[in-house]
């Protein structure tokens, strides 16, 4: 009997230290409105849509996730653009920006593989000479 009593708290402890110690990627994706304009960042992830308000002079987080157990490769080249089906930037009014925010060219990318607690950050900084 008190080894059936034992056995439950002894089961979920082992529970929660094996996932404590599991590591993982946290991944983020920022959107950083250098200009005088108001933006909207509307995305597109599963096909459901999203907008984001970036304030002038501020930066949004638009798309975060953390994966536990999960890793990006270190011989993988990370696609800051992967996590969206669909990525846009407007004016206030509704028109597009001029930079091509598709182009993974354009997003600043950091990273931190091969220990725990790793991370993909990308970064889109909009300038006045990009809308």
């Amino acid at each position: 009997m008190k080894l059936e009593m034992i056995k439950i708290p002894l089961l979920f402890l082992c529970c929660i230290l094996l996932f404590s110690c599991e590591g993982g990627t946290t991944f983020e994706n920022t959107v950083t409105n250098h200009t005088t304009e108001k933006l909207i960042v509307v995305t597109y992830t599963n096909q459901v849509a999203d907008s984001t308000e970036v304030p002038p002079g501020s930066a949004r987080l638009i798309y975060w996730e953390d994966q536990m157990g999960s890793f990006v490769s270190d011989t993988v080249i990370y696609n800051c653009l992967s996590v969206f089906d669909s990525l846009r930037v407007l004016y206030e009014h509704g028109e597009d920006i001029k930079l091509n925010v598709v182009d993974q060219s354009a997003w600043e990318h950091d990273a931190k593989r091969g220990v725990r607690n790793s991370y993909e950050r990308c970064n889109l900084d909009i300038n006045t000479n990009d809308v």
